[in-house]
C-alpha cells in the first residue's frame, strides 16, 4: 500500500511537470496570422480578416468607426512601438476603448 502512494505521488509530479512545460512553451511559440487580408467576402462566403501589423490604411478605414484620423493613429503607434502582439494592444491608441475594441475583435489578427 506504501508503494502505491509513492507511485501516486510521483505520476501526480510527472503529470504537473509537463503541464508547466506545455504552458511554457507555448508562451514562446509564435503564431503566424493565416489571414492578412482586408476584410472582404470570398465567394464561398467566408470573411478574412485584418492584420493590425500589415493593415493599410485604407484596410483599417473598413473598420465601423474607423477614419483617416484614427486608421493613422494604429499605424503610428504600430511604428513607434513595433508589431502589436495582442488585439488588446489596441486599447493603448488613443480613441480606442473596449467597446470600439469588442466590436471590431472578430475582424482582426495579429
Amino acid at each position: 500500500m506504501k508503494r502505491f502512494g509513492v507511485i501516486l505521488v510521483w505520476s501526480m509530479a510527472a503529470v504537473l511537470l509537463v503541464a508547466v512545460s506545455v504552458t511554457a512553451v507555448s508562451d514562446r511559440v509564435a503564431f503566424t496570422p493565416l489571414v492578412t487580408e482586408a476584410i472582404t467576402t470570398t465567394s464561398t462566403g467566408q470573411t478574412l480578416a485584418i492584420n493590425l501589423n500589415t493593415a493599410t490604411a485604407e484596410q483599417l478605414q473598413q473598420l465601423e468607426g474607423v477614419g483617416e484620423v484614427l486608421s493613422a493613429r494604429i499605424i503610428d503607434y504600430r511604428e513607434t512601438h513595433g508589431c502589436f502582439r495582442s488585439i488588446e494592444d489596441l486599447l493603448d491608441v488613443q480613441g480606442i476603448g473596449t467597446t470600439r475594441l469588442e466590436k471590431w475583435r472578430p475582424y482582426l489578427v495579429v
